[in-house]
């Protein structure tokens, strides 16, 4: 595990817990255990690991090191970006079309499944966010490709809240997703 910058799950992912990735170039997928959050790229570690993920927030790139090249490959350039939120409201079921936006905001109106993403590119990323009609208490469920290291949490349901997510596509079928926070 690299020894410095904030890991973005937590304690979630166990040592001995592995998602397959993308490995920036060509076809080959690698395993991927951990995703760093860094200040800029020139905090990155001198040497990298390679199963993990570095995100240089200063500019929102996506790298990943390679232990036959020893270097950073880019993989953000790789990962299709929107600069939209998408919208949506009561259904009892809900497929975000992950070509469309990285971002998605949902209004429950009625007990939801939300289903597994389309569309999905690995390394894609961004946040979900679940809205309470004015009525609220509804349910919510995620399919299996919705991956919550730490557990899925429990979600306010008063009227009007809001539950924000973000995620992180670690392969077309493998989401990882952390809850942020209430609001």
């Amino acid at each position: 595990m690299a020894s410095t910058g904030d890991d973005l799950w937590g304690n979630g992912l166990g040592s001995s817990e592995y998602y397959p990735c993308c490995a920036g170039s060509g076809d080959t997928t690698v395993a991927i255990k951990e995703i760093y959050n860094f200040e800029t790229m020139a905090s990155f570690p001198a040497v990298g690991e390679e199963a993990v993920i570095y995100i240089d927030d200063s500019n929102n790139q996506i790298y990943k090191w390679s232990d036959s090249t020893s270097v950073y490959s880019l993989l953000s350039d790789k990962i299709p970006v929107a600069s939209t939120t998408i919208f949506d409201t009561g259904k009892s079921t809900y497929t975000p079309d992950f070509s469309l936006t990285e971002t998605f905001s949902y209004t429950l109106t009625e007990d939801s499944i939300i289903e597994n993403p389309i569309n999905v590119s690995t390394g894609q990323y961004g946040y979900v966010i679940i809205t309470q009609d004015g009525v609220g208490n509804w349910t919510k469920d995620f399919k299996d490709a919705w991956i919550f290291p730490n557990g899925e949490p429990v979600v306010e349901q008063a009227a009007n809240s809001q539950n924000v997510f973000r995620y992180f596509a670690v392969s077309s079928t493998k989401i990882l997703v952390e809850f942020v926070s209430d609001i």
